[in-house]
């Protein structure tokens, strides 16, 4: 199985307004799904692993799971981790983050897509 790991970097949840996470998963391969696992972790003094998250994405699909944020009280700095396992070709997966408020609106500076999500 092929396995690779996207990581959001630090991210700063003071003044934001984000209150949800969501990682959104394309897999465009043909015939193989894609497992997903998700891992975000508090910043703040010592790294601290808050919430795993695990679905599958079917092939030529996509799918998503979000992390409620505000549930982590005072985590004012996080990250996300987002390993993908497949026997597909990695190439033909593609990753992004969101930041949403409580109202449901994404936050711009907490939008991650493909391009600037850190390949590990």
């Amino acid at each position: 199985m092929a396995r690779d790991l996207y990581y959001t970097g630090p991210m700063e949840r003071a003044g934001s307004g984000v209150e949800l996470g969501i990682v959104k998963v394309e897999n465009l391969n043909e015939s193989e799904s894609v497992e997903v696992r998700v891992r975000l972790f508090q910043l703040n003094g010592t790294r601290t692993r808050l919430e795993t998250l695990n679905f599958t994405v079917g092939p030529n699909s996509s799918s998503g799971d979000l992390g409620e944020l505000s549930n982590f009280g005072a985590s004012l700095e996080y990250d996300v981790e987002v390993r993908i396992i497949t026997d597909g070709d990695l190439n033909s997966v593609f990753v992004s983050y969101w930041g949403k408020d409580s109202s449901g609106d994404i936050v711009p500076s907490h939008r991650l897509v493909f391009e600037e999500m850190h390949r590990l």
